[in-house]
């Protein structure tokens, strides 16, 4: 027999996981994310709640174990809105997890996201590393581009969480919350915007498809490149013929190679279409260009299919697949691709994206998402050697969406030799994230696998079960 202590209206009662108060009761708002030792809840929110006649429920609880997972996730099905609060105080990653989840599920949320701020902070008397608020900060840039891109209200502040929470109980909400959380920390866009990052992010994007470092991409794997980062679902071939391909024969397609210089050329001169055509500003004129552009269209198909027998088309369709495998997870020194995942997928002749690139940046989160919809299947390697809280959460979302997923999720152990600076609670802390997404996976009938050979094999296993159907 399970039973833990919540509030309810501010009266503690027992919950018992058989009980039939625990089957019937409902909520209006799940108050989740940072526990101890925040009183967010007690100070700010449940008074808030309590004045509003709006009923709640509080997980929190003096001493945090695996099996409250299953009460915790009862209440939140019952709960109107969810509310969940990643503050600066603590390390917040099961929080993001969480949040991220149900982001992609669709329930109604509200977030609220504080950065660590630099300056020696520490959490629970521990003094953060800088490279561990870096990762911390990351897994909350990775929460702040999932809710703006979905559109839920996000916010800097608990006061403004809790008046749009009362919104949407109330129904008040007319119109989608779309607020940025940080002021350093800007949600990354798709397309680029022009800038001083710009050549840095375009070299970046180069670089992930350029996998062997031949400083070169073959004409189709550059076309690929430019349609993620301009964010469009196809380029027309009369499109390629820019000042860095004039040269060469289009109908010698399969034999053309784009260097970095060519590159950055030919995303400039075709980032300028691109904006042209968005500035067709009357209904003749948007009337017209969309003639034009699909005339274009239907050219370039029939074009390609003639000169590369279908090569091209292939890899530019927006609904077809052009990876069979994305290499997400842990990243660093991690050589779990290189070493036994790239071996076996070659072996099997199946293609794969490896985002692992030495000068990533936050600036490539867009940019990698929208190569993972290019992929038949998402393999996410979480090593217990990193905390990973940026892989955590990209899981977390995708795992939300219904992508087709294979996972290897490791615990951290108390004695990791590449993890000395973490003290015992920081351990249990990135290992709660990991017990919520596992939990999550298995809920949604995923096997959570242990070993990176294991993991690789089902993944080859699905992607052959997909081309033969």
């Amino acid at each position: 027999k399970l039973s833990v202590q919540a509030y309810l209206n501010g009266n503690i009662f027992e919950w018992t996981m058989s009980s039939q108060r625990h089957r019937q009761e409902s909520y209006q708002v799940f108050l989740g994310g940072s526990c101890n030792p925040t009183t967010w809840r007690k100070c700010i929110a449940i008074p808030y709640l309590e004045e509003h006649g709006i009923t709640y429920f509080n997980p929190q609880v003096d001493e945090w174990y695996p099996e409250l997972m299953e009460i915790e996730e009862q209440a939140k099905h019952k709960a109107d809105v969810l509310l969940f609060v990643i503050d600066d105080h603590t390390r917040a990653v099961a929080s993001m997890v969480e949040a991220s989840y149900l982001a992609a599920t669709g329930r109604k949320i509200v977030v609220v996201v504080n950065f660590i701020q630099s300056g020696s902070p520490t959490i629970a008397g521990h003094a953060l590393s800088e490279t561990e608020v870096k990762d911390l900060n990351r897994g909350r840039l990775f929460v702040t581009n999932i809710l703006h891109s979905r559109k839920i209200p996000h916010f800097k502040t608990l006061d403004q969480a809790m008046e749009v929470t009362k919104q949407m109980i109330y129904s008040e909400v007319k119109t989608n919350f779309n607020v940025c959380v940080a002021d350093d920390h800007e949600c990354a866009t798709v397309p680029l915007k022009s800038g001083p990052n710009e050549a840095s992010v375009i070299h970046s994007v180069f670089d992930m498809y350029d996998s062997d470092n031949k400083g070169w991409l073959p004409l189709h794997e550059a076309e690929k490149a430019l349609i993620i980062l301009l964010n469009v679902p196809k380029l027309p071939i009369s499109l390629l013929q820019t000042t860095a391909l004039k040269e060469q024969a289009l109908s010698n397609y399969d034999s053309i190679r784009v260097d970095t210089s060519q590159f950055y050329d030919i995303y400039r001169e075709l980032k300028s279409c691109v904006a042209r055509s968005s500035e067709a500003a009357t209904p003749v004129l948007g009337f017209m260009w969309s003639l034009l552009t699909g005339m274009i269209w239907w050219a370039y198909n029939l074009l390609t299919t003639f000169w590369t027998q279908g090569r091209s088309l292939e890899t530019a369709n927006h609904d077809m697949c052009w990876y069979d495998v994305f290499l997400g997870g842990t990243c660093a020194t991690s050589a779990w691709r290189e070493d036994i995942t790239i071996p076996l997928l070659k072996e099997h002749q199946m293609s794969y994206f490896n985002p692992h690139i030495t000068n990533w940046s936050e600036t490539l989160i867009p940019y990698e998402s929208r190569a993972k919809e290019k992929c038949s299947v998402l393999l996410y390697v979480v090593t217990g050697h990193s905390t990973s809280v940026g892989s955590l959460v990209e899981v977390s979302y995708y795992l939300g969406t219904g992508q087709q997923l294979v996972l290897c999720i490791q615990d951290i152990c108390d004695n990791e030799p590449h993890l000395k600076h973490l003290s015992s609670r920081a351990v249990r802390d990135y290992n709660r994230g990991r017990s919520y997404l596992k939990d999550a996976a298995v809920r949604k009938g995923l096997t959570v696998y242990s070993k990176v050979e294991d993991a690789t094999k089902e993944t080859i296993r699905l992607v052959n079960h997909q081309q033969n159907q």
